[in-house]
């Protein structure tokens, strides 16, 4: 099949950015399906705002977007994929079309978005990310169907090698600051580090450390080669949870590295840890505080955590979405 990926953020990118730090959620799916599309033996081309107006890496083409717009060249394809905007389905001719959705989104922020009339022309199944992004997704925003496919993360954080030994007392959150991190920062100041006073915790930037703030670090901000370092040498994951994270790669990268969760669940956060097992879901401050502590001070259940992880380790990854995706193309 001939398959057409269109994205038109302002960020030029292609696949060989894939461990830069502009490379976000939404450009991680993009890049990883398309490719394990073409691992499938697909003709896969991204159209977007890429550097060159052709480029072949990994077996997908890269092209720029302006090419569809200008009409210069061939619009026709079998599928079409459109990266959470419907209006670029306009661009092509396809015998089918789905959106990739990376929001929560809601009828309001659809229209304002304005996307319905597209919508409705072209008719795009969605693929959501998680049960939650399933729920979430309202039948307005879904009425010709929806697929859920299951993100997975770029094979650095899956075949890295692990070090052998306990890492030291160290908390890590690699989410964007606006989900919650204020909330960890005060359990942390207030419940955690008063029980845990030789541990440290690393957060997102852009954060200014208070007086109060004791033994937070900011950590830097960098390529993917950069956290997977971090991770390494990371005891704990400390992740509250937002009602926008449909997924949170960065729980599912925190997973690959057998690095145990402690999250309230919000959003999808209760679909990356299995309680108990690879991590905890706590209910209140005070359990969020009590289960921090214990993979912070008790080796014996952060072993246990860590080998219930490793267990799991691998078993998701994106040439096993890509086939769950051709399997629904296939059957169009």
């Amino acid at each position: 099949m001939k398959i057409f990926f269109l994205e038109n953020t302002s960020v030029i990118f292609n696949s060989s950015d894939r461990y830069d730090n502009k490379i976000r959620g939404g450009e991680s799916v993009l890049i990883n399906l398309s490719e394990n599309l073409a691992k499938l033996g697909h003709d896969v081309c991204v159209f977007n705002n890429c550097y060159k107006d052709k480029e072949i890496i990994n077996s997908v083409t890269w092209q720029k977007i302006s090419l569809l717009k200008n009409n210069l060249i061939n619009n026709k394809c079998d599928i079409a994929i459109t990266q959470a905007d419907a209006n670029l389905l306009k661009l092509v001719k396809s015998k089918n079309n789905f959106l990739l959705s990376h929001s929560v989104q809601t009828i309001e922020k659809f229209i304002r978005k304005k996307q319905i009339i597209s919508f409705i022309k072209f008719k795009p199944k969605v693929i959501v990310a998680s049960d939650y992004h399933w729920t979430t997704r309202s039948f307005i925003t879904s009425m010709y169907g929806k697929i859920r496919l299951f993100w997975s993360v770029d094979n650095i954080f899956i075949s890295e090698a692990l070090n052998s030994s306990i890492p030291p007392k160290k908390a890590i959150f690699t989410t964007r600051p606006d989900r919650n991190l204020k909330k960890l920062i005060k359990i942390w100041n207030q419940k955690i580090y008063p029980f845990a006073k030789d541990s440290f915790l690393y957060v997102t930037p852009p954060y200014e450390i208070k007086d109060e703030d004791i033994n937070i670090k900011l950590r830097t901000l960098g390529n993917q080669k950069i956290l997977l370092n971090n991770l390494k040498n990371t005891r704990v994951m400390l992740v509250p949870g937002h009602k926008g994270e449909i997924f949170c790669i960065a729980a599912q990268e925190a997973a690959e590295m057998c690095i145990p969760i402690v999250t309230f669940g919000i959003g999808a956060l209760s679909e990356r840890v299995e309680h108990n097992k690879t991590g905890f879901i706590a209910k209140n401050d005070d359990e969020f505080a009590m289960y921090s502590l214990k993979l912070l001070n008790d080796e014996k259940i952060w072993n246990k955590f860590r080998n219930n992880l490793f267990e799991l380790r691998g078993k998701k990854t994106w040439l096993e979405s890509a086939k769950k995706l051709e399997h629904f193309l296939l059957n169009e």
